[in-house]
Formats: structure tokens, C-alpha cells, sequence
């Protein structure tokens, strides 16, 4: 496969959402890379995701026989797996990598150590149609026609300090795979959402808006939480809640509010005891707030 890339950096000043602070997210663009079984196999692609010169992921494609019921001795499967160095983690789903959608929080909570390569799109057994032998027993949590882009969440260890990144895929069935492009956290055991470029939702300051002006009292809480916040000017502000897999669950607020002082209170008797993700965002903010609810 082709290993030419650019690397891109953007150094964006945002706050952490455990400690104010600079962080910096470095992101590669890659010149498409693409692994299929209508070109060469088996293939793979090695991910440094932190560009130090050492792969920390290997995405793979291979073939593997598989006896036919139809007539037909074997059949080649194709299946594509993903390999983690050792101490990397990744975001799981029922044990194989997790697709995750533009946004998704990626940290401590979502990552989890892998056992060998996991599936990422797989086909396992075979079935017959119309007199053929075809693949069948499709495992992962990619894979479908045509490509849809989703992202792997990663966290590297360095044996000094953790980073979390993302690396954004395309898979089409367990044919093929293309690898757009990645980033990574540069400031150790903070978090990334999946897809920020820098320009995201991790918070580009500006000066209208600033971590300041927010309180959220008690945290953590059982019965409800005070978002208390002040607006220098009137904007449109959003106020949405999440859960650690990154799905919505419930919108606070988001609508246009006056010049001043603002308070909104999110009641959880209908939510489950666990870790929670506010986001804030004007139209020149954005700032990702942890939240402990316990029952």
C-alpha cells in the first residue's frame, strides 16, 4: 500500500475538559489509502498514529478458506481485523472495534486493551444462493454498501504517558478499506473527540465566551445539577447532554439568550448512575464538561 501522507499540524489552544490547558491536536492526512480484495490481498496498513516512527495499529485484510456447502470444495472470506500493540487500546463494542460517529468522545472510559486482531468487518461462514456458495455470518460493527465513513477510537501508550486519537475509515462490506486520515491528543491522558481536526468541538476560545463564565454545581450528583453561566452578548446557546458512547440524551437548551446571567438545571431521576458529557456551544465556543451522576 502506498505510504506516502502529509502530516498537518494545528496547535489549538482550548481547555481541557479535567484541567485548563494548551492542547494540541496533531492530525495526518492521508492520501487515500485503500486495501481490497479486487486489487491485492492479503494487504494491511500499519497506523502510527503519533508519527514517531513505530506502528502502534495494524489494519488488515485477509483471506481465509472456508468449506462450501454448495458443490464448491472452499471459499475464500474475506475479513478485515484490526491489531493493537502492546498496552494500546481501543473502543469496543461487544468485544470488536466500535464505528463511531463525528463527535464521540474518546478517553479513559470508552477504550478497552483488545484480545489478538478483532473483527472489524468479517464474513465467517458460508451460505448457498441460487445454487452459489456466498459469504455469510457477517461479524464487526462496520461493513455495508457503499462505504460509510466511521472512526476507530485509540489510545497509545508510550510507557511514560497516554494519547487518545482517532483514525477515520471506510469499509465497504469485508472487501476493502480505505484509511482517510487520523489525529491524536498531544497532551498525555486527555481526551479527543472522534473526527476533530483541531477546528471541532474540543473548543477554539475565541473571546466572547469563556470557560469563566460556566459553573455546574454539585457535580457529582443524584437528583439534578445547576448549569450557571453568563453571556457577555445575546447568542444562540446550546446545551446538549451525552453519554460516554457518545449518543444525545437530552437538550437543555438551544435557542437565543439575552446579555447576562443564565442558570438551567438538568433533573436525572430518568437516567442512569454514570458518566456524563455536557457540551457548551455558542457560535464561537465550544467547551465538553464531565459529569458524575450517582444514584
Amino acid at each position: 500500500m502506498k505510504t506516502l501522507k502529509t502530516i498537518i499540524t494545528f496547535l489549538i489552544i482550548y481547555f481541557s475538559f479535567f484541567i485548563s490547558a494548551n492542547a494540541q491536536i496533531v492530525y495526518t492526512d492521508i492520501y487515500d489509502d485503500t486495501c481490497s480484495t479486487y486489487t491485492s490481498f492479503p494487504c494491511s496498513y500499519n497506523l502510527d498514529l503519533n508519527n514517531d516512527g513505530t506502528p502502534d495499529f495494524a489494519i488488515n485484510l485477509n483471506i481465509v478458506i472456508h468449506s462450501c456447502p454448495c458443490g464448491f470444495a472452499t471459499i475464500g472470506l474475506s475479513q478485515i481485523t484490526l491489531c493493537a500493540d502492546s498496552g494500546n487500546k481501543v473502543t469496543l463494542n461487544i468485544g470488536l472495534p466500535s464505528a463511531l460517529n463525528v463527535g464521540t468522545i474518546v478517553d479513559f472510559s470508552s477504550v478497552s486493551s483488545v484480545i489478538g486482531c478483532p473483527f472489524i468487518s468479517a464474513y465467517t461462514t458460508t451460505h448457498c444462493q441460487q445454487g452459489w456458495c456466498a459469504p455469510g455470518g457477517h461479524q464487526g460493527n462496520w461493513g455495508g454498501y457503499p462505504y460509510v465513513d466511521h472512526y476507530l477510537g485509540l489510545m497509545i501508550n508510550t510507557g511514560s504517558a497516554n494519547y487518545f486519537g482517532w483514525a477515520r475509515l471506510g469499509v465497504y462490506g469485508a472487501n476493502a478499506f480505505t484509511i482517510k486520515d487520523y489525529a491524536y491528543n498531544s497532551i498525555p491522558n486527555q481526551y479527543i473527540l472522534a473526527g476533530d481536526t483541531g477546528t471541532l468541538s474540543t473548543g477554539i476560545i475565541r473571546h466572547t465566551f469563556t470557560q469563566s463564565h460556566i459553573k455546574i454545581s454539585p457535580n457529582p450528583f443524584s437528583n439534578s445539577t445547576t448549569i450557571s453561566f453568563s453571556l457577555p452578548q445575546s447568542q444562540n446557546v446550546s446545551l446538549k447532554i451525552f453519554d460516554v458512547n457518545g449518543r444525545l440524551i437530552k437538550t437543555l437548551a438551544d435557542n437565543t439568550l439575552k446579555q447576562g446571567q443564565h442558570q438551567v438545571v438538568w433533573n436525572v431521576n430518568d437516567v442512569q448512575p454514570g458518566i456524563y458529557y455536557l457540551q457548551i456551544q455558542t457560535p464561537d465556543f465550544v467547551k465538553t464538561e464531565k459529569l458524575i451522576v450517582t444514584k
